[in-house]
């Protein structure tokens, strides 16, 4: 399962929302039998970094993906590697 995009208004955070909205997509993404979640962060979000990495993500890949105009993003893929229940 490939997390496209996941944002939480910053009044929102440190409550536990993102913790259940993740925990949540978990379990729907064990049901339709994935083995696997993975997102992309960028390197520079550290809170974001941070957050992933509580909930059981590690980083597996870093990644530079130019866009277009001389822009570029730099990320990091994070996987989780699912397990039942």
């Amino acid at each position: 399962m490939n997390l496209h995009k996941l944002y939480l208004q910053p009044a929102f955070q440190g409550q536990g929302q993102g913790r259940r909205v993740l925990e949540r997509l978990r379990l729907i993404a064990i049901g339709l039998g994935a083995l696997q979640m993975q997102l992309r962060v960028n390197k520079r979000n550290l809170n974001a970094i941070a957050f992933y990495e509580r909930a059981g993500f590690k980083m597996t890949q870093a990644l530079e993906t130019e866009i277009g105009q001389g822009y570029v993003m730099d990320d990091y893929v994070m996987s989780l590697v699912m397990a039942k229940g």
